[in-house]
């Protein structure tokens, strides 16, 4: 099945999709504008098609807009369209059928619209490879890059079950982070409602019994009465502050600069540097021997490194050693002379431009750095769990001391108790 755009815009004239068989029997679809859906019906007879089929595009609602999947797709997600594109390549199906299933089996419809625009772009007559990088919000270029290698030494199957590992192990580091995160989370969500329960129900329980008393409260009961006051009276200035500021950060952050500053602190915090770097490096030398396993170029492997290692310290220190590489210098000359990137990481680099096993090196180099960085998380998690209990002790301890101090001094100062 094939697309034409059969003609350009009029003025005053309605766009609309449609569906023909030629007279060679090839079924053609496409969009076309007319006056009425009666009149591109007979211009496409007088071509001398079949109509099959001419609607006006469907439009989405307010609510299929909204709820729209955004942002990249899944690594899981990847890994699957490559793991079945792959088997049925292998199994001899040609790239336009293969794509048509795929398409079909895929429940993330950002990737199955555009496998569909793909699979019309081949029928049209161009590679995988531009008919992939058409699409650049849907797919990756590091998945562009490896099909047009594929494609040029005809192992594009080969090359499609390596992404396919590739986006497992992603996959897999994410899953690992967000179940070592999850136990954390649940602890502090339920203890920031537990206290908002304490502070905003329960405590001006007691407020009405302390103030019918007419006692003199105790400083750590005043400044809590004072607070939870201040906070009820002023909650929207608070709230709307608080928007303020995070919108003026977040701006920031994406800022060149901001993001420079994310990226370089985060990889320099105590606890979750160590973690982030890890994953970082990581991420570095599975794409980097990805690319070069697959036959891509050493230089072209570190350009595209550069977008994948999501850390811009780290992109532009690969930037600097491509440009040297460029110039005639080793990888391990010119990585030795970037700060961020780590002796051992350069030392073994080097031992496999010497050995001739660079992608086995980088490949052994990524499965150290994931389980360090899995060490890394877990440690983090260890750490966190306890500083969170202790942390809201202390803001109930607190709360207590604010209700009961003063009930021990109403029943002390009561005759007969």
């Amino acid at each position: 099945m094939a697309t034409r755009q059969l003609s350009q815009k009029p003025m005053s004239q309605t766009l609309f999709e449609y569906k023909v068989r030629a007279r060679n029997g090839q079924v053609l679809q496409g969009t076309i504008h007319g006056t009425s859906q009666a009149s591109v019906t007979q211009r496409l007879q007088a071509q001398g098609y079949t109509v099959l089929s001419v609607s006006k595009p469907q439009t989405q609602s307010l609510w299929q807009r909204l709820n729209e999947p955004r942002g990249k797709v899944p690594a899981a997600t990847m890994a699957l369209f490559s793991t079945q594109f792959a088997v049925m390549l292998s199994s001899g199906m040609s790239v336009v059928n293969a794509l048509q299933i795929v398409g079909d089996l895929m429940k993330d419809a950002r990737l199955r619209n555009g496998l569909e625009r793909v699979r019309q772009r081949v029928l049209s007559g161009s590679s995988l490879g531009a008919a992939l990088a058409a699409d650049s919000k849907v797919f990756p270029p590091m998945l562009v890059q490896m099909v047009e290698a594929g494609e040029v030494s005809g192992s594009l199957n080969e090359i499609m079950e390596r992404l396919a590992a590739y986006y497992e192990r992603e996959a897999e580091t994410k899953a690992k982070v967000k179940e070592a995160l999850t136990y954390p989370t649940i602890v502090a969500v339920v203890g920031v409602i537990a206290v908002i329960m304490l502070v905003f129900f329960v405590l001006p329980q007691f407020v009405t019994v302390f103030e019918g008393m007419n006692m003199e409260l105790p400083l750590i009961t005043q400044l809590v009465l004072d607070t939870v006051g201040f906070i009820l009276q002023w909650w929207w200035v608070i709230l709307l502050a608080f928007i303020t500021a995070f919108g003026i950060l977040a701006q920031w952050i994406r800022s060149p600069k901001g993001h420079v500053f994310k990226d370089t602190f985060l990889m320099r915090m105590p606890v979750i540097g160590p973690a982030v770097s890890k994953f970082v490096f990581s991420r570095m030398c599975r794409s980097l021997s990805l690319l070069t396993r697959s036959g891509v170029p050493i230089v072209e492997g570190l350009r595209l490194t550069e977008k994948l290692v999501l850390n811009i310290p780290v992109a532009n220190a690969l930037a600097r050693v491509r440009n040297a590489v460029e110039r005639g210098v080793s990888i391990s000359a010119a990585m030795a002379k970037e700060s961020v990137i780590p002796r051992m990481l350069v030392q073994m680099v080097q031992v496999g431009e010497e050995s001739g096993s660079m992608d086995t090196t980088l490949d052994h180099l990524a499965d150290f750095y994931d389980r360090e960085a899995a060490y890394a998380v877990k440690t983090l998690t260890t750490m966190i769990e306890p500083i969170m209990i202790v942390g809201m002790t202390v803001v109930v301890l607190i709360l207590a001391l604010a209700v009961v101090i003063p009930m021990f001094q109403m029943n002390t100062s009561v005759p007969g108790m």
